[in-house]
Parts: structure tokens; C-alpha cells; sequence
């Protein structure tokens, strides 16, 4: 079974940065859905980011139930989750010149009624000395179809100036 993958729309922040980006109106026809993301923040506080992706506008209360695997130095720490949001790791240092994370977001089946498996690689990199990856597997648990998706920093900083993300529609051929 082939793959066809169609660019539905890019997002990115403009000067001054923004509070979120997001993708509306996303098109019923596909199968599954890709998002490809880079992103920097203005916080300051942390190598690691603490972004997230909600879907059709949900932030609030047990939406998301998650296992997220990463790194912080030489430890690894592993944990459960049924939060708010989906989180994930970006470059997040003010000084952490012109470095973005990267992202790969995978979500199957959006359309059903089912809920819905997401998938997501991260990783922060700090001024070429330190990287900092995510592993999150985990559900949207809510039977709507996905119509909207948002990136955000938790903390309500600013997703930086070039922050960019793709959105990508996935057919099923045969």
C-alpha cells in the first residue's frame, strides 16, 4: 500500500513572535495527518521547551493521556500523563542563538470516531553542546473528528520569530 502525502498549509510566526500558532479547517478527506515543526521560545529558563498541541481548541481538562520518554543531561525520565495538552520539547533559550527544535507529529485516523493515536519525535538542541529529544506516544481522547490543531508554549511565552510547522495529508492508496 502506497503512501501519498499532500501539503495542506504552513504556519509560522512573524516578527515579534506569537502566543500560538495554529491550522483551521483542516480538510475531512484524508487518512491520517503529518506535521513537520520547528520552533523556538522566549523562555528562558530551560534548555528543554514545554510546548504543546491541542487539537480542535482543547486545552482544558483530561483530553490527552500520554507517555513521554526523553533526557535531561544523562538521565532519561519516563512518565505518564492525562493533562490538558500533548507536550513536547523546542528550543527554548533566548541566548540559544538562531537553534530551533524540530518536531515530527504523526496522527492517525483523525477523522474517526474513534480516539485518535498521535505520535511525536522532538528534539532541543543547545548551542551545539547539549540535545535534549522526546518520545511521546498518546491519544486524543475525544470522538470528534480533527478540524483544528494549535502549538503553544505552556508557559505563555512566545513561539519566536521563523518558528514554522507544515501540516500534511496522508492518503491510502492501493
Amino acid at each position: 500500500m502506497a503512501l501519498t502525502y499532500e501539503p495542506i498549509a504552513t504556519v509560522t510566526a512573524g516578527s515579534g513572535g506569537t502566543t500560538s500558532m495554529a491550522f483551521s479547517s483542516i480538510p475531512q478527506t484524508y487518512t491520517d495527518l503529518l506535521i513537520l515543526g520547528r520552533f523556538r521560545t522566549n523562555r528562558n529558563d530551560s534548555y528543554y521547551g514545554n510546548m504543546s498541541i491541542e487539537f480542535n481548541g482543547l486545552g482544558d481538562g483530561a483530553n490527552y493521556a500520554t507517555t513521554v520518554i526523553r533526557t535531561l543531561g544523562t538521565a532519561t525520565i519516563a512518565s505518564f500523563n492525562t493533562t490538558d495538552s500533548m507536550q513536547f520539547g523546542s528550543n527554548t533559550r533566548f541566548n540559544n542563538t538562531n537553534n530551533f527544535g524540530s518536531a515530527c507529529f504523526y496522527i492517525t485516523n483523525y477523522t474517526s470516531s474513534n480516539f485518535k493515536s498521535v505520535s511525536i519525535e522532538a528534539i532541543s538542541e543547545y548551542n551545539n553542546t547539549d540535545m535534549f529529544p522526546y518520545l511521546v506516544g498518546g491519544r486524543f481522547v475525544n470522538t470528534n473528528a480533527i478540524t483544528s490543531i494549535s502549538f503553544r508554549d505552556r508557559d505563555v511565552n512566545l513561539l519566536l520569530e521563523y518558528s514554522t510547522a507544515t501540516l500534511y495529508g496522508i492518503l491510502k492508496t492501493v
